[in-house]
């Protein structure tokens, strides 16, 4: 039986939507890998698995489930590069911005770019990124909390997608929070 790292300040699974996705990940990851799953639960904030195989083999389909699952991320990236343009409002921000604020709510052109745990320094990352294009946009919403300030953010899970997926500059290609793009 492998657990994935149990996270206690934010969640993996926020929704029916996230469950249905992390399931999905899971078959498709069983039906090409040597590991046979046996069992899975998707809780909020880790994952238990129940494999058949060696240990190799299910540290792998661990890894490659996470990875598959952090690609969610990209989305974010992708649609910006393609929308920049449209987007009249803007949300910034970590969970509070993510599950507080709905887009669709604020107008046609909103769009939320709040993730889970985001800090201040990728809240400017992600607004500069695609400054030049910002055509239309007339509110950035940057919610302010105590998070912001007085938490530790040294260890931010989303770091590690930062880079890989949103190309976040402030990791080098050969800093820990690169080794998820390693094969084995």
């Amino acid at each position: 039986m492998i657990t994935t790292n149990h996270l206690t300040d934010r969640l993996w699974f926020k929704d029916e939507e996230d469950y249905k996705t992390g399931m999905n990940y899971v078959a498709v990851l069983a039906a090409h890998n040597p590991v046979m799953v046996i069992a899975f639960i998707l809780m909020s904030n880790h994952v238990h698995f129940l494999l058949a195989g060696t240990e190799k083999q299910g540290r792998f389909f661990v890894e490659r489930f996470k990875k598959k699952y952090s690609q969610y991320y990209s989305y974010k990236y992708n649609w910006m590069d393609l929308h920049a343009e449209e987007v009249e409002t803007l949300i910034l921000g970590s969970s509070h911005s993510l599950n507080g604020i709905i887009p669709r709510y604020l107008g046609k052109n909103s769009f939320n770019l709040a993730l889970p745990g985001q800090t201040l320094k990728y809240d400017a990352y992600l607004f500069f990124r695609w400054a030049d294009r910002y055509k239309k946009l007339k509110l950035v919403i940057l919610p302010i909390s105590y998070f912001s300030f007085f938490m530790d953010h040294s260890e931010w899970i989303g770091e590690t997608y930062s880079k890989i997926y949103l190309k976040s500059p402030f990791h080098s290609d050969f800093s820990q929070y690169n080794l998820e793009m390693l094969e084995f």
